[in-house]
């Protein structure tokens, strides 16, 4: 595969510093939260469902919400841990385009990840091949990112990739709880669906492996 870089440009985020609820359209209410933890590998996702490798399948939720948030949310892939900012390793690179064959017929209208190269890796197969820019959020403000997330993108599906500690930090501030704990250094397997609807009333979470 090409080097997306040279093919798509790269679009660096600045959000404003804000409170933990200044950024979310669902105001000062606590929405109403739903988690499916399943141990089922995904194979596919649609504009209006899930289906996995057991052939089983579902709907997303609020598939008929046109204001709702669909996320596709996972760390990126295994990594060389000699590198300092480490590339994928051979395993990590099959995994990467795993999510790209996984997310074929996703609709994905944004791709965001942050600077770092084994996230960037993560998600060029898929942008390469829905041909869309990767657009960068700052690292150390992944809380920020993820409230002007919910604040500018509704009705839309898109694709955040980040770290062992930013991805559950950034779902625990999606569904005011904390209830997800850092991802263990060497499980790089997790995939979560996470859709935002009613309003922004209510947040459901599927986590899934691939």
């Amino acid at each position: 595969m090409k080097p997306i870089l040279y093919l798509l440009s790269i679009t660096f985020l600045f959000f404003s510093a804000c409170k933990s609820d200044g950024g979310k359209f669902i105001g000062s209410a606590k929405p109403k939260v739903e988690t499916q933890t399943l141990e089922d590998t995904l194979l596919a996702v649609s504009h209006r469902g899930i289906s996995f490798s057991n052939g089983t399948s579902e709907f997303l939720p609020f598939a008929g919400d046109t204001t709702a948030i669909i996320m596709v949310m996972v760390r990126h892939a295994e990594q060389d841990t000699t590198e300092e900012d480490p590339v994928l390793t051979e395993v990590g690179q099959a995994r990467a385009e795993r999510l790209a064959a996984i997310l074929q017929d996703y609709p994905v209208s944004g791709i965001f990840t942050n600077a770092y190269i084994r996230t960037v890796k993560t998600v060029q197969p898929t942008a390469y091949q829905h041909q869309q820019a990767i657009q960068l959020y700052q690292d150390e403000e992944a809380i920020p990112f993820i409230q002007q997330v919910l604040q500018h993108q509704q009705g839309r599906y898109i694709l955040i990739v980040g770290r062992a500690n930013t991805v559950p930090q950034m779902l625990n501030e999606l569904t005011g709880e904390t209830k997800f704990s850092e991802i263990d250094k060497t499980d790089y397997s997790n995939i979560y669906m996470v859709a935002v609807g009613e309003g922004g009333k209510a947040v459901k979470v599927i986590r899934a492996l691939y």
